[in-house]
């Protein structure tokens, strides 16, 4: 029960986060036009790229530590850490950029870069805080108050000025703001003994779980920067919204699940060997496949019909990019959540392949296909084989150490 009702809290925050652009969506994309977007999508890709490969992916460490005190002194080490590479690594992203594709930034939208990566490496931070001291309800109200501020922000700049720097500030602004009324940790702060202590304790993060996790979400990323580079910024700007809007029951619902899944997997394992593991997996992807499969059918259903009245003629072609990647988006809605379970097993160097070949399969559907649709196509087909393999591979793994486990106790 205490599952489910954190599930909940973490669900009623995100619903609440997600509803409030959704709602305001047909104002917002009436404002901008998709290169609007499409640019928007491109800086988005750097600075989120930059500040998951900043953090070292050591924000596990503030979830997994033992005390209050270990995970004060490793938040507050990963932290200053991730700020200056955060910085650095978006410097040169956005250098690297304009010399090989000078029309996708400008120069406006490479300055404000840096500060998004940092706002979004003290953002995963806090939140795995949160996560840590199980304050759900906290998290909750700031998903809402940051949702609410960035939609609001959005529509009053854009009436002012419609374009991608427009929709940057409105980030960034909603963002930095949020992140006043997260909690942080008490403690002492930043030293060059205590970053050693974390690097050395949480290394295995560094090793397996950084190419891991951040070609899993350029994996979700990479398609809008992939498709303006090779389609133009306004395919850019459709492959943003087509993201966004198929994304919304992952973050409606699977996002909550996700979170209190991989908090009470970690619990289970430690109080109770690999036993429980097995139903904890098969009831959470049951779950997800009772949320997911019909909110997915009714978008590949009715897309075509429905984003041009709603969104206008400009977005029409957004339709077809809905209800193709329809499916591949409901596979991942039921299984990608579930990948953190490699996180519990130990087995993160699995997920590293399996992300690093989805990546790939994505980067070549895009950039062979001979049109948008086809890539779409294609794209399709790489995220439910490689979604479905690797949770074979956790089903697997899950149920070996279950049977390693019950040989040990006879």
């Amino acid at each position: 029960m205490k599952f489910l009702k954190n599930v909940a809290v973490q669900a009623l925050g995100t619903m609440g986060a997600q509803f409030i652009p959704i709602l305001l969506s047909p104002i917002i994309l009436r404002l901008y036009a998709p290169e609007a977007f499409g640019e928007f999508g491109v800086a988005i890709t750097v600075a989120t790229f930059c500040g998951i490969v900043a953090t070292l992916k050591m924000e596990h460490g503030v979830i997994q530590a033992r005390t209050e005190a270990e995970a004060a002194r490793t938040y507050w080490s990963v932290l200053y850490v991730s700020l200056g590479l955060s910085t650095t690594l978006s410097l040169l992203t956005c250098l690297i950029l304009a010399w090989v594709s000078p029309h996708l930034l400008s120069v406006w939208s490479m300055v404000l870069v840096p500060m998004q990566a940092a706002a979004m490496v003290m953002m995963r931070l806090k939140s795995y805080y949160v996560l840590k001291i199980e304050a759900y309800p906290i998290q909750a109200r700031t998903r809402i108050l940051q949702a609410g501020l960035g939609a609001a922000l959005t529509i009053s700049m854009g009436l002012l000025y419609a374009n991608a720097i427009t929709l940057q500030l409105a980030l960034l602004l909603a963002v930095t703001l949020t992140l006043l009324q997260l909690p942080a940790p008490k403690g002492r702060r930043f030293s060059w003994r205590s970053m050693a202590f974390v690097l050395k304790k949480h290394r295995k993060f560094l090793y397996f779980s950084l190419v891991g996790d951040t070609t899993n979400t350029l994996t979700v990323l990479a398609p809008q920067f992939l498709f303006a580079q090779v389609f133009g910024l306004a395919a850019g700007g459709q492959m943003a919204q087509t993201n966004r809007i198929l994304m919304t029951p992952s973050k409606l619902v699977g996002g909550a699940i996700m979170e209190v899944f991989y908090r009470t997997a970690l619990a289970d394992k430690s109080g109770n060997g690999a036993q429980p593991l097995l139903f904890r997996y098969l009831s959470t992807a049951l779950l997800n496949a009772v949320v997911g499969i019909p909110l997915f059918v009714i978008l590949y259903v009715f897309a075509e019909d429905i984003v041009p009245f709603v969104f206008g003629s400009e977005w029409a072609e957004l339709g077809l990019y809905i209800k193709t990647l329809a499916a591949a988006i409901c596979v991942l809605f039921i299984f990608g959540p579930l990948a953190n379970m490699h996180y519990v097993l130990g087995t993160q160097v699995i997920d590293m392949i399996a992300n690093i070949v989805s990546l790939t399969g994505i980067y070549f559907a895009i950039t062979l296909a001979g049109d948008h649709v086809i890539a779409l196509q294609n794209m399709s087909w790489v995220i439910i084989v490689v979604t479905l393999a690797n949770n074979l591979m956790i089903l697997g793994t899950i149920v070996k150490q279950r049977g390693a486990a019950g040989g040990l106790s006879i």
